[in-house]
């Protein structure tokens, strides 16, 4: 099995218990049309900032992402219409939740989830037929990750850190 199927098969089952199988079912145009939508989600605000940036680039490459789509996101401006891209991978609409949890941490990665961010990922929620509803409770689950993250960083890294002098 290469790397990129492992990646996506691991990554698949820690973030969201995917059966393995359905792994293989993703084709490139899947990633990229995927890829692009977070980016435009993230560019609600009228600009994607370099920690967004970071985190989608990271994520696709930690999920095994082909390398032509990390490449196309190093510079993509998210620019097209969400409903375009909607419309390019009927994988999407079966991972449409994953898909804003996915933009809700994108977004929040730099501190702040903008008005302009919160509106894109409704407009694209709306687009898949999800509810506002559900968008709420994964912003929820975003936000009890977030202070989970800065726990475990406490008790596992902050006092090394510290006599580290770090």
């Amino acid at each position: 099995m290469d790397q990129r199927m492992t990646a996506l098969k691991w990554l698949g089952w820690e973030q969201y218990e995917l059966p393995a199988e359905a792994a293989g079912q993703v084709s490139e145009a899947d990633n990229l049309a995927y890829a692009k939508a977070l980016m435009s989600c993230a560019a609600g605000d009228g600009e994607i900032s370099p920690a967004e940036r970071e985190w989608i680039v990271g994520y696709l490459t930690t999920a095994g992402d082909p390398e032509a789509v990390v490449d196309a996101m190093a510079d993509y401006d998210g620019g097209d219409e969400i409903g375009d891209l909607l419309g390019l991978s009927p994988i999407l609409g079966l991972t449409g939740r994953a898909l804003i949890y996915d933009a809700l941490r994108a977004c929040a990665s730099d501190g702040e989830l903008s008005p302009g961010e919160l509106d894109r990922i409704g407009s694209t929620a709306d687009g898949l037929g999800i509810s506002r509803d559900v968008v709420a409770e994964l912003e929820q689950i975003v936000d009890e990750e977030k202070a989970l993250r800065k726990r475990r960083h406490q008790i596992i890294l902050a006092d090394m850190l510290a006599g580290a002098g770090g």
